[in-house]
């Protein structure tokens, strides 16, 4: 009941109308019992602190995880002043777990890295950190000051590092609208808020489809590609109805909010005929409709999976490379260059286990480890792995020409032993790896680890949920987050399964 409660964000007075309310409903004598806020507001706290512990102490650390951070400035629990929070969570085989949402005096790389060591000290995991996700901020990635690499010295070691793609994909996208749109130095854009406003005003059945434009047309050949038979599975794979399909209503347009500019230019330029834009706004929105389904749309939803990162992002920068408009391009490389993190030296290992790398490119990646070549030192010892590829413009322009051999040192080496994989199987062809022990060993502590943030902006949003309520001591806070994460882990899953069964058999009857 108490766990019911607080995932439920219920404060104390109006919990106690709930217990009332129910005690009456079950036929129970309200007089006889004693029910206040006083003694309710002790139980919970209590409950916090022995459920919260029951939770932390029997979690067991796994053998192979990630850790992710991300931070937020959110108001103090008490008070006008504000504070920074840090998520820090751990994923692995279906698992992810919050290890802390604490304070830090600051959202300097240094503050994130001693507070992220603190933790990963306090619950014995010094040693067993070896992969860390993050978004690809400067305070996360700077070579001397970003919270990575002070984490590494901290550590005395090197880690793999999985910065956040859906960050990156947020990045270059937000780089296509700057062309057409210029740089807003606001939130919200001042046309998706016009837009917003005149939704209501719409007829949601009388819209253009994109292909039936003829500039469309002419960028999409929608007969040699299968752009359209992606859309339809994006559909029915978030259970839509093609056939009846019908709009949502916007939401928020905020810079920070993945995808909200892609699901605007879509919307808006469905919507062309209702809504009044300049003709400059129209071939703005139409050109990022063709990015998106050129580019984006593939990217974003195939950009989780960190084995597949190496050739995916690969392909993208041919891709872009190759694009048709030279505007998007040169700016789309440009933001790149600074984005190269999947095929550095180390990073590249993980396209070894992706089945979608050609076994000739594998076969070429293996003879690559054992080339000797000269490395750059990213440290004054010598002792960290390079973490980016640093490309020009033109050099990228050449990565037509290359396979992810050409990105394969001595040094990837590295991840096999960072995982504690034998690489005997390289003693094969890579036509049989799939045959080896060792290799599938590869292949199974590696098919869940993820390549975006997702997962500690889930937490930023349950502390933002639960920052003012319930509590205000920030050891209940801990206790209640923990609390929160774990009902909804177990419980809510499973009522949404009964909601569709229970919705299932009243459409059929």
């Amino acid at each position: 009941m108490h766990a019911c409660m607080d995932a439920g964000n219920m404060s104390t007075p109006l919990a106690i109308h709930f217990i009332i309310a129910t005690a009456k409903a079950l036929g129970h004598n309200i007089e006889d019992r004693v029910i206040n806020c006083t003694s309710l507001r002790k139980q919970r706290k209590e409950y916090r602190r022995r459920h919260g512990t029951e939770i932390i102490e029997n979690f067991k650390i796994p053998d192979t995880f990630v850790l992710h951070w991300d931070g937020k400035l959110l108001p103090a629990m008490t008070g006008k002043e504000k504070v920074e929070r840090l998520a820090i969570v751990l994923t692995a085989d279906n698992i992810e777990k919050l290890i802390s949402i604490p304070i830090i005096g600051c959202g300097t790389g240094e503050a994130i890295a001693q507070s992220i060591y603190n933790y990963l000290e306090k619950m014995n995991m010094i040693n067993s950190v070896e992969m860390v996700c993050f978004d690809t901020t400067a305070t996360n990635t700077g070579k001397r000051n970003g919270a990575g690499m002070l984490l590494e010295q901290k550590l005395k070691r090197s880690l793999l590092w999985l910065p956040c793609r859906h960050h990156i994909a947020e990045i270059i996208l937000r780089a296509v609208f700057e062309i057409y749109f210029g740089k807003s130095c606001g939130p919200e854009a001042a046309i998706f808020e016009r837009f917003s406003r005149e939704w209501n005003t719409f007829n949601l059945k009388d819209f253009s489809i994109g292909i039936m434009d003829e500039e469309v047309r002419r960028a999409i050949n929608a007969e040699e590609c299968d752009y359209k038979e992606l859309l339809q599975l994006m559909f029915i794979f978030l259970g839509g109805s093609i056939p009846n399909f019908s709009f949502r209503a916007p939401g928020a347009t905020s810079h920070a909010r993945f995808m909200s500019k892609a699901i605007y230019a879509l919307k808006m330029f469905a919507l062309q005929k209702q809504f009044k834009m300049s003709s400059s706004h129209l071939n703005g929105f139409r050109n990022v409709c063709i990015f998106l389904v050129h580019l984006y749309i593939s990217y974003w939803f195939r950009s989780t999976n960190a084995v597949e990162a190496p050739n995916l992002d690969l392909q993208l920068i041919k891709n872009i490379a190759g694009y048709y408009d030279p505007k998007i391009s040169l700016a789309l490389l440009d933001k790149m260059k600074n984005h190269l993190w999947y095929l550095s030296e180390e990073a590249v290992g993980l396209a070894f286990f992706d089945s979608n790398v050609d076994l000739n490119v594998k076969r070429k990646m293996v003879e690559a480890l054992a080339l000797e070549k000269e490395f750059e030192s990213n440290d004054d010892n010598g002792v960290y792995l390079r973490k980016n590829v640093n490309a020009s413009i033109e050099e990228m322009k050449a990565f037509i020409s290359k396979d992810l051999s050409c990105f394969v040192t001595q040094r990837t080496r590295n991840i096999f032993s960072r995982l504690e994989i034998d690489v005997k199987f390289f003693n094969l062809d890579p036509s049989n790896w799939c045959e080896n022990a060792e290799y599938l060993k590869g292949v199974q502590i590696l098919k869940n680890v993820t390549a975006v943030n997702d997962s500690a902006e889930r937490k930023v949003k349950l502390i933002t949920d639960f920052n003012r309520s319930l509590t205000h001591s920030e050891e209940d806070k801990q206790y209640l987050l923990h609390i929160v994460e774990n009902y909804r882990q177990k419980f809510l899953h499973i009522l949404k399964l009964r909601f569709c069964n229970i919705l299932e058999t009243y459409i059929n009857d």
